[in-house]
């Protein structure tokens, strides 16, 4: 059986790679969440594996899961997951797999349950998407996900940075310590660049094998739709995001960016 999940911080463009998959032909489920105004193209997020892994967090977190409250000060206790959750969870990926010999899963909440996935399944294959921290937090508020942690607008964006953080936090540290299984891209250079398409046609050839199907990046994804600009930063500007702008030079450096 050959797994892979394609994760990374919400608004990273994880659903523009999920949507070259399935077009693609890939088995990425058979309930897949339909489009909304969010996101007019599509998710390519079968439905449930989101409801499966929303009850995991809120288990592991200890609270409700929403976008406002996993960030940097929640802690993930994977200790209180019991037998019963990783049988359910592994009942669910055969009944994805069912007569196919792959099952592909997007989905952004993975970020927060790689080790989880990985214990249960120690060949899974990730590939992880990374954004600028800017780029995700203005696409979050201007989406409207934040207002109901806030109706600020700076609060919003505060929020959303930290939440940006928490998220791409554990999937540098899952990258660290997994990378043979592992494949880690900025976006939107991921879509633009023909050497990083070449990387992941030789991942998914190694680990996939038969099923394999050639991907290509370019001319398969609407550039207007990705933000390609980082708002430029002053002085003030660099010291208070101090923080993420370290998280993220750490990632372009595991990059080799």
């Amino acid at each position: 059986m050959k797994l892979i999940a394609i994760t990374g911080m919400h608004r990273s463009n994880t659903s523009a790679l999920g949507k070259v998959f399935y077009e693609a032909g890939y088995n990425m489920g058979d309930t897949l969440m339909p489009p909304s105004k969010a996101n007019p193209r599509g998710y390519f997020e079968d439905v449930d594996i989101i409801n499966f892994e929303e009850r995991l967090i809120e288990k592991i977190c200890g609270t409700q899961f929403r976008f406002w409250y996993i960030d940097k000060d929640v802690k993930l206790d994977l200790s209180v997951l019991s037998e019963e959750d990783y049988t359910e969870a592994k009942d669910l990926i055969l009944s994805k797999v069912g007569h196919s010999d792959h099952f592909i899963w997007k989905s952004p909440r993975s970020a927060l349950l790689l080790n989880f996935w990985r214990k249960l399944f120690p060949e899974l294959g990730v590939i992880i998407l990374y954004r600028h921290y800017d780029l995700v937090a203005n696409s979050l508020v201007r989406r409207g996900d934040m207002w109901k942690f806030s109706k600020l607008r700076y609060l919003q964006k505060r929020k959303a940075l930290n939440i940006w953080y928490k998220y791409n936090l554990e999937l540098l540290r899952y990258y660290a310590s997994n990378k043979e299984t592992c494949l880690l891209f900025k976006s939107p250079n991921v879509f633009l660049e023909e050497h990083w398409q070449h990387d992941l046609n030789a991942f998914l050839n190694q680990r996939l094998a038969g099923s394999f199907k050639k991907l290509t990046l370019k001319d398969n994804f609407d550039p207007n739709l990705l933000k390609l600009n980082i708002p430029n930063k002053g002085i003030i500007g660099r010291l208070v995001h101090r923080k993420f702008e370290s998280l993220y030079n750490e990632l372009n450096k595991l990059k080799g960016i």
